[in-house]
């Protein structure tokens, strides 16, 4: 069977770690010159090239002006160029319980999200669910596969 992956924005593909609390973040005007989390678009090219573009989605939680400077940001760094992500495989809901419906409807087999609150939700619908990025508590879902950078990921998906 083929995996079919999910990946959240806001934390796993931009840098929230080095960006919140900045002027770099999404809620600013400079928000173009938000980071990426290191090797993040080389890995989704990975998957891409690994599981085939119609495997690989984006699912996010935010608001419409969250919505639109995603889009933007994304365009702005070639995101889709470099990856071969398709545009279409881009969701967006606007409450994170809302995430786990649009999976279970993709087919969506692993997930990676940096918040456990939306991995809970998932639980019983994605077979693999990580919890990406540096934790300050041990998550209480001892299901979930925690995966502190993207090599970790790398090691997990590829």
């Amino acid at each position: 069977m083929t995996k079919r992956i999910g990946i959240d924005v806001g934390g796993v593909i931009t840098d929230r770690v080095n960006n919140d609390g900045t002027d770099t973040n999404f809620r600013g005007d400079n928000f173009m010159k938000t980071s990426a989390v290191k090797g993040a678009f080389v890995l989704i090219k990975d998957l891409i090239e690994r599981y085939g573009a119609q495997n690989v989605f984006i699912v996010s939680k935010c608001g419409l002006v969250i919505e639109d400077k995603t889009r933007r940001w994304l365009d702005g760094h070639n995101f889709y160029q470099f990856t071969g992500f398709n545009p279409d495989n881009l969701y967006f809901c606007r409450e994170r319980a809302d995430k786990a419906p649009i999976v279970q409807r993709l087919g969506i087999t692993d997930f990676i999200d940096d918040r456990e609150e939306v991995l809970g939700y998932m639980k019983g619908i994605v077979k693999r669910r990580y919890l990406f990025g540096p934790q300050t508590v041990a998550p209480e879902d001892p299901e979930l596969i925690i995966v502190a950078t993207m090599q970790e990921v790398r090691e997990h998906l590829l």
